[in-house]
């Protein structure tokens, strides 16, 4: 059955394209998972595959790994994509695997993910911009190394430690200060918070 979970898997974030399915199907069967739905997949020819999907997701049904609806396919795309990223952002802050290879990798899952109304936070869309811009701060030497290594090494505890994704959300927002009479002077507020690629520009001029 782990076979079937793992294609599951890759067939919710669309690394199994349909010509693939037949050949799940037969593996499956030569395991002994016998199917109507699995015996007609393995039986259709490369060549003729549009109703290998259906058939997969019917198949999958029948053995109660995962529902035939569009609700829990999503579902199962947001927790996939979300594993995957965890697992690189720990690797990330472990020193362990290709650098630019796992932050690129992080970069175009939560692009998904950003897009993915099931995923159920727009904080995600900040974490999709900032590991983007990481990504290509990788492939730009004008950047400080340093600088940027602590922004994503910052981008990785954030989504380790979420959801929530910020540590902004939720923050209850303070009334604004009455308006001051004239001719008096105004105090300038506090500075906000750099965006992690704004300290890069400072830390590169």
């Amino acid at each position: 059955m782990n076979e079937l979970d793992s294609a599951a898997d890759r067939f919710a974030v669309g690394y199994l394209a349909g010509e693939d399915l037949p050949m799940v199907a037969a593996e499956a069967l030569a395991r002994g998972h016998d199917t109507p739905a699995l015996v007609e997949l393995a039986c259709l020819h490369r060549t003729d595959t549009r109703d290998a999907p259906a058939l997969f997701r019917t198949a999958l049904s029948y053995i109660c790994i995962i529902a035939d609806n569009e609700a829990t396919w999503s579902a199962r795309e947001v927790e996939v994509r979300l594993r995957r990223v965890k697992k690189d952002a720990a690797a990330v802050l472990a020193g362990e695997g290709v650098y630019v290879e796992q932050v690129s990798r992080m970069a175009s899952e939560l692009y998904h993910l950003a897009v993915t109304p099931e995923a159920g936070s727009p904080d995600l869309a900040d974490l999709a911009t900032d590991f983007d811009g990481f990504s290509w701060g990788l492939d730009d030497n004008y950047w400080d190394p340093d600088v940027l290594r602590d922004s994503i090494h910052e981008g990785c505890r954030t989504l380790l430690a979420g959801p929530p994704w910020t540590q902004l959300k939720d923050v209850p927002v303070a009334p604004p200060p009455p308006t001051p009479p004239k001719d008096v002077p105004v105090a300038l507020p506090p500075p906000t918070p750099s965006r992690w690629w704004q300290k890069l520009f400072r830390s590169s001029t």
